[in-house]
């Protein structure tokens, strides 16, 4: 998921966005009723149930990135989005005014296709729209990731410090670990958000499948000592303001 400037001249079309407003609250195309029916045993009448279903469902059937967008106050859909690639969806430029409104509580989920956690650019979202609160990352693996941002001001500084943190553990500890994941990153990427939901930088929560989840959690065991050293190093780096 990318946001930035080289989304300008980004334009988005109709059958790829969903404007507040427009057509039934958080309904689906027709095509795909059936389809969220099943995969979700009956389907999830929330917002956040029926974007997940979204993402899963238009993720499996293209091998794409597909980005749901919703504010949850209002519970309006704000727009649904693909790429069309398999490695990033871009948030379209038309709605970026619409996620600028600090007030607002803007929740994205996406799919991510080889299962892994979010990278720093996903995070970075947050850094460029004060109404997006939440973000989910669905793997097609049955894993899933959420991130709630926590202290949005210290973001970016903190990925620039996490970022090595966590691929040094990673280089020296993790060999021993076997990836679940076609994506050799999973670790890493899941121990950078270890550390920066226990340096309170953002609340982060995960699912792995029933093949994933044990090697999370002997990951997150095993790197116990270290995620809490490098989260107090974190913290004392910010407060210093290097």
């Amino acid at each position: 998921m990318r946001a930035g400037c080289s989304l300008r001249g980004k334009s988005v079309s109709e059958e790829h966005a969903l404007e507040s407003g427009k057509g039934p609250r958080g309904a689906l195309p027709r095509h795909m009723v059936m389809q969220v029916k099943k995969s979700e045993g009956g389907g999830d009448a929330t917002l956040d149930g029926i974007a997940k279903a979204y993402v899963l469902v238009e993720g499996r059937r293209t091998g794409h990135e597909h980005l749901y967008a919703y504010e949850r106050n209002e519970q309006k859909v704000i727009f649904r989005h693909t790429d069309h690639l398999d490695d990033k969806v871009w948030i379209p430029e038309d709605f970026h005014p619409r996620l600028l409104n600090r007030s607002d509580f803007v929740v994205l989920h996406h799919n991510h296709p080889n299962g892994s956690s979010f990278s720093a650019t996903d995070l970075r979202i947050f850094s460029h729209f004060a109404g997006i609160k939440l973000i989910f990352a669905h793997g097609h693996d049955d894993s899933s990731y959420q991130a709630e941002i926590r202290q949005r001001g210290n973001l970016d500084r903190a990925l620039d410090a996490v970022q090595g943190m966590a691929s040094d553990w990673y280089r020296s500890n993790a060999h021993p670990l076997v990836a679940c994941h076609n994506d050799t990153a999973w670790l890493t990427t899941h121990i950078m958000c270890l550390i920066l939901h226990a340096a309170d930088i953002i609340d982060y929560r995960f699912d792995g499948n029933a093949e994933c989840r044990p090697r999370y959690d002997f990951a997150g065991l095993l790197g116990t000592a270290f995620i809490s050293a490098s989260a107090t190093q974190l913290r004392t780096t910010l407060r210093s303001g290097k």
